[in-house]
């Protein structure tokens, strides 16, 4: 029969379309700078599901040639970021509101501290010629961009503006990485995924977080 779309807790929940975690469909949207792809591998690893990274990205040079997975019976974590979308598509309101149907899970991520977050993505707009932004880095004084700033409010300005639309709570970047078990283990009630907080600290801090900091030293 159709599956029955219930709102709880600021996350989609579908009856009747799937129901093992094995078979289970993710999709995560995010800001740029997030730790959504951490994330989209963690939910993978310990659901043991497929994974599939930012299907509109068109800029990347190793991401743009790929084929979007056929959303069927087999379980999928997606993770793509709220300003993509499909070439042919510009209203990504529109476009996201008919996407998030398909599956049984959405979380949405951004960051409380834009000012970091635009740091981080500038960091690789400017230095990063290979697009690899899964390295460690400092963050010099680089000059400040405007452009890039702006859109990097825009685009948390529209995913928080989304999630109130359709009743989606955000995970915010700051509590996920927080390592407190408490903050996380409420996180993951919020994802219904049958995960705990502390298998949830575990796997994301399997990595390193990217961004280092200079030793200060006091004379």
């Amino acid at each position: 029969g159709h599956a029955v779309f219930i709102r709880k807790i600021g996350v989609r929940f579908s009856y009747g379309l799937h129901s093992t975690i094995q078979s289970m469909k993710i999709l995560i949207i995010g800001t740029p700078r997030s730790g959504s792809s951490n994330i989209t591998l963690s939910l993978s690893n310990i659901l043991k599901l497929d994974s599939f990274q930012e299907p509109y990205n068109y800029s990347h040079p190793k991401l743009k040639n790929r084929i979007y997975p056929e959303i069927s019976s087999k379980g999928i974590v997606i993770k793509t970021l709220f300003h993509q979308t499909p070439k042919n598509v510009t209203d990504c309101f529109k476009f996201y509101k008919e996407e998030i149907k398909k599956f049984d899970r959405v979380i949405i991520l951004a960051r409380k501290d834009i000012k970091a977050a635009y740091e981080s993505f500038n960091y690789n707009v400017v230095e990063n010629e290979d697009r690899n932004w899964h390295n460690q880095y400092i963050y010099d004084d680089y000059k400040f961009n405007e452009d890039i700033f702006y859109s990097y409010l825009k685009w948390s300005l529209e995913i928080i503006e989304f999630s109130k639309l359709h009743n989606l709570n955000i995970t915010w970047y700051e509590d996920l990485y927080s390592k407190d078990i408490n903050l996380v283990e409420e996180i993951t009630k919020t994802w219904n995924l049958k995960i705990t907080g502390e298998q949830l600290i575990k796997e994301l801090n399997r990595k390193p977080k990217y961004r280092k900091y200079r030793k200060t030293t006091i004379i």
